[in-house]
């Protein structure tokens, strides 16, 4: 491996949305020189020194993954397979000793980064977890989350919950992706369409103070797209406060979806 390289854990068994029996989705984070860039050749086009770079680098992770897969095989793995055309190349496999499955996939900072967003939204308020489990059992029983048959992921429910929780006429979670670093308790306009505006944090009365600039923070997908992932990871005071904006929303979140 290349030195500085780290294998990082990611998914429902990193984000507090998981079960004790999730799968473990792994990544392994290489160099920045080893990074996908966002660059790629045409066909019919000659390849500059930097795609020509990107292109060697590809293959260089293509047989990472096939070592991977072997040294997996010769650690007593079960069902290990090397899916290196897929569109996320991944090494599959199962842990016959602590009968979970996993996978292993190379450089995906978007998975990081969302991993790390959700786990601090149940941080936040951790009945946003109970709840996603009760709709991810809802889905799962009427066969209406899996993306394969052109439905919801239980990746996309949890989205959507979230997302459903931050547009109530008094909020329950804040959206941490309009919230600046140093943010301090102030409360941004922010549209809501069901009727009155909503704010950026949870509880009290909407405001008009408008949203202040937000830093980018970039990061190149498996497929080289760039993407602003940026949202507000918050310091120990910074949570407390949005803990105890939460706290003006007392009601169980279970009657929100009833009503």
């Amino acid at each position: 491996l290349p030195d500085g390289s780290v294998l990082a854990l990611y998914g429902s068994s990193a984000n507090n949305f998981g079960k004790d029996d999730s799968d473990m989705d792994m990544c392994l984070v290489l160099p920045s020189d080893h990074a996908p860039k966002s660059s790629a050749a045409t066909a019919g086009h000659s390849l500059t020194p930097t795609e020509a770079k990107d292109t060697q680098h590809t293959a260089e992770r293509l047989l990472l993954l096939e070592k991977i897969a072997e040294t997996l095989l010769a650690m007593g793995m079960t069902n290990v397979s090397a899916r290196l055309t897929a569109r996320i190349p991944i090494v599959e496999y199962h842990d016959p000793l602590t009968q979970l499955d996993g996978d292993i996939s190379l450089h995906n900072p978007l998975a990081l980064a969302n991993t790390r967003m959700l786990r601090t939204y149940v941080d936040i308020d951790p009945r946003v977890r109970y709840l996603a489990f009760l709709i991810k059992h809802w889905a799962k029983s009427r066969h209406i989350n899996s993306p394969q048959d052109g439905t919801l992921s239980s990746y996309g429910f949890i989205l959507s919950l979230i997302y459903f929780l931050q547009m109530r006429p008094v909020p329950v979670l804040p959206n941490l992706q309009l919230l600046p670093p140093d943010w301090s308790g102030q409360r941004y306009h922010q549209p809501s369409p069901h009727g009155p505006p909503a704010t950026a944090a949870a509880g009290g009365r909407p405001s008009t103070v408008p949203l202040p600039s937000l830093p980018q923070v970039m990061a190149t997908s498996v497929d080289g797209t760039r993407c602003n992932v940026y949202f507000l990871e918050p310091n120990g005071q910074q949570m407390r406060m949005l803990q105890v904006s939460d706290s003006c929303f007392p009601r169980p979140l279970l009657l929100l979806l009833l009503r």
